[in-house]
């Protein structure tokens, strides 16, 4: 009984909606929203078990949808469609393309 008694697990479960910067995360995209990863927020697991997925900063990725109730979110990136927990999800923080169209002047 004693051994466990050291260990501290920083493991957190159901993940929140709510950004912790300036950026949102995944979660909070519309559904078909293209977007560039910004930040992984998480430790060395999360971020190169996202990085064998082929996602980290500086990808495009689009929010596909969200499986009814408390399901995974689809995504794409590089035209891979991925499932990721909504957990997971809510670490990948996004510039959303519409805040870069926002800024551009139209073409003629």
């Amino acid at each position: 009984m004693m051994q466990d008694q050291g260990r501290r697990h920083r493991h957190h479960h159901g993940g929140s909606a709510e950004p912790t910067s300036g950026n949102p995360n995944v979660c909070m995209l519309a559904d078909d929203e293209p977007a560039t990863v910004v930040r992984i927020e998480g430790g060395r697991h999360l971020a190169a078990r996202l990085h064998n997925l082929g996602i980290l900063p500086g990808k495009r990725i689009k929010k596909l949808g969200t499986m009814p109730g408390s399901g995974p979110v689809m995504v794409d990136c590089d035209g891979v469609r991925v499932a990721l927990g909504r957990g997971i999800a809510s670490h990948v923080l996004v510039q959303p393309s519409r805040d870069a169209r926002n800024t551009e002047e139209p073409r003629q």
